[in-house]
């Protein structure tokens, strides 16, 4: 089973005779590996795609070049190493500034980012602690 080991660390961590204990505010801090797992989901298959201003050509200007290839910087080797790997591990450190942003960033930035990972987090503990 895909990553049955990390389910079953999961599980473990799980009080036993809990079964029927609702999740509190502090478990939800003490699951980085749940939160591990949710940014790697985003950075490989986001649903959104971000709206960058570029260039619809090449172009150099004063010795700095922007291409007029779109960005994909959630795949490339100098932002993530092996990107095309499923791996929340990577996220045990912070990545590279302005390398993940799922829900943006500055003042265009998702005002429910924080809302959303709660739910996601939830979820992903409830889907792996109750189902096999």
């Amino acid at each position: 089973m895909f990553w049955q080991e990390e389910q079953e660390e999961v599980t473990k961590k799980k009080e036993a005779g809990d079964e029927d204990k609702s999740l509190t505010w502090a478990d939800t801090k003490r699951m980085p590996l749940t939160l591990r797992v949710i940014q790697e989901t985003m950075r490989v298959a986001s649903i959104l795609s971000f709206t960058f201003r570029e260039a619809v050509e090449d172009v150099e200007y004063e010795g700095e070049s922007a291409s007029s290839l779109p960005p994909c910087f959630l795949y490339a080797p100098e932002n993530f190493s092996d990107p095309e790997k499923f791996d929340p591990s990577r996220f045990e450190a912070s990545p590279k500034p302005n390398t993940f942003l799922p829900f943006g960033n500055g003042t265009h930035a998702c005002p429910g980012n924080e809302l959303a990972k709660l739910e996601m987090l939830v979820f992903l503990h409830h889907l792996t602690t109750k189902y096999r």
